[in-house]
């Protein structure tokens, strides 16, 4: 099982719960979901959301997902992108946090 990560607002994931696939808002423009490796979650963290409260890391089991797992070069190093909807049955956890000490705990765990 690999497992990747996932941040995403709480607003933008409870938006979603009656919905049998999760799909973030800035997907119809990227055309992929952003998620990271474990070691990658900090530092997105870090450039992304460090200002922003109330978040939900979605932990995912990437050999569950329906839709195509790629790992495609950035500026930060090779990530993985999810081409279409996460089914939520790949989602092994969805994990509230607030701020980088939170995460970082949440990722002990993982």
């Amino acid at each position: 099982m690999k497992q990747i990560f996932h941040i995403t607002e709480v607003q933008t994931w409870t938006s979603q719960a009656s919905s049998e696939d999760y799909l973030p808002t800035a997907y119809p423009k990227e055309g992929f979901i952003h998620t990271s490796n474990k070691d990658q979650v900090l530092g997105v963290y870090d450039r992304y959301y460090s200002k922003s409260p109330n978040l939900i890391l979605l932990v995912i089991d990437g050999s569950r997902l329906t839709s195509e797992l790629r790992e495609e070069p950035s500026s930060h190093g090779l990530f993985p992108h999810i081409y279409g909807p996460i089914n939520k049955d790949a989602i092994i956890a969805a994990l509230n946090f607030s701020t980088k000490k939170q995460l970082q705990k949440i990722l002990k765990n993982y």
